[in-house]
C-alpha cells in the first residue's frame, strides 16, 4: 500500500512525501516486481529533487540487477545529464541502444558508435 499512495504523491509533483513513502515501502521489504518499481521511482524522484548522488548511486545498484532495463538506462543518462555529464549520457545511451538493437544498419556502423561512445567518455 505504501509504494501506491508513494507512487499517487510522485505523480502529483509530491516528489519529497513520495521518497519517504518509497523508502519506507522498502525497509518494510517491499517483494518483486514491486520492489524494483520502487526502486527505479525512488531513483527518479531523488533525481528531480536534485539529490544526483543518491539517484546515481540507486540506479548504479539497479544496472548490475537489471542490465537488460533500457529504463534503468535512460534514467542513469538522465541523472548524468543533470549532473553536467552530457557527455557521458549520450556515450550511455548509445551503449544501451547497441546492446539491444540486431538491425543491418547497427551491425553495420557499431565499431564506430562503440568508439564514438569511448570518445565521449574520454577514452
Amino acid at each position: 500500500m505504501l509504494f501506491e499512495v508513494a507512487g499517487a504523491h510522485d505523480a502529483a509533483g509530491r516528489e519529497a512525501e513520495a521518497v519517504d513513502l518509497y523508502e519506507r515501502a522498502l525497509a518494510r521489504g517491499l517483494r518483486e516486481p514491486h520492489r524494483h518499481r520502487a526502486q527505479l521511482q525512488l531513483a527518479s524522484s531523488l533525481r528531480n529533487l536534485g539529490r544526483l548522488d543518491s539517484a546515481a548511486t540507486l540506479v548504479a545498484q539497479l544496472r548490475q540487477e537489471r542490465t537488460e532495463s533500457a529504463a534503468v538506462s535512460a534514467f542513469a543518462a538522465l541523472i548524468a545529464l543533470d549532473a553536467g555529464l552530457a557527455d557521458h549520457a549520450v556515450a550511455d545511451l548509445i551503449d544501451a541502444l547497441l546492446a539491444r538493437a540486431t538491425d543491418d544498419d547497427t551491425r553495420l556502423y557499431r565499431a564506430a558508435l562503440t568508439r564514438y561512445a569511448a570518445e565521449l567518455r574520454g577514452g
